[in-house]
């Protein structure tokens, strides 16, 4: 089948060839750009980049039935056309385990070998009332690419607010809690700009992530903190 491609950005086909098992290394730009989980739910993973006489192409692999908005969506997020080869779903699950636990063994090297050892993806507890919003904030967010399984539901809504600014270019992100309701704000080109609302019960939840991500002491909330993270994408 064929996908057509966005205005600016080529989409590619689904090549209809026999199914492959074996594959080259993933591009780093797949591994960094698009999550595992994504990639694990719609069973598609990089095999390289090519070059063409237009330009590069991502060569992916995919299982029979891959969702052509799924493709559309790597193809953006990546910046350039992409193509698909068939291959076995249950072999291509495998190898996205594989690549993604490669490449997160790398990033933990690298973070011992810089003296910034990753801190550990701490669940943060919820009082019985705010599972339900975050559960309904999480929902409205599935179609995103952060959408993460595996993850604590808390880790994954402040890695989708982290994901969303960096792919907006903003250079804050700032929680701001009202009378009924906590706004999410982003700082564009040095405005900032509501892109989110939060029901008040998530609030602390969301601040105690950052705190623990930032190796900040949990248990302060009135003296101002200063801490730091590296994370990627």
């Amino acid at each position: 089948m064929s996908v057509a491609p966005a205005p600016s950005q080529g989409l590619g086909t689904v090549a209809e060839a026999p199914a492959v098992v074996a594959a080259p290394a993933p591009s780093d730009d797949f591994l960094r750009l698009i999550p595992h989980e994504f990639a694990r739910r719609h069973l598609v993973i990089s095999a390289g980049t090519v070059r063409t006489p237009v330009g590069d192409e991502e060569q992916l692999l995919c299982a029979g039935g891959a969702s052509p908005s799924a493709i559309h969506n790597i193809g953006v997020r990546l910046g350039r056309p992409v193509s698909c080869t068939p291959a076995p779903g249950e072999a291509i699950a495998a190898l996205i385990d594989r690549a993604y636990a490669a490449r997160n063994g790398r990033e933990r090297d690298d973070d011992s070998a810089d003296g910034d050892a990753p801190s550990a993806d701490i669940d943060v507890q919820l009082p019985p009332d705010a599972e339900e919003d975050l559960k309904a904030v999480l929902r409205s967010a599935d179609a995103d690419l952060l959408n993460t399984s595996g993850k604590a539901p808390v880790i994954r809504l402040v890695d989708l607010f982290l994901f969303e600014a960096l792919r907006q270019n903003a250079s804050d992100v700032h929680i701001q809690p009202l009378g009924d309701k906590a706004l999410v704000r982003y700082r564009l080109d040095g405005v900032l700009h509501t892109v989110r609302e939060l029901p008040l019960s998530l609030v602390n939840a969301v601040t105690t992530r950052v705190k623990v991500m930032a190796r900040l002491d949990v248990a302060e909330r009135r003296a101002p903190q200063d801490g730091r993270r590296r994370r990627a994408w």
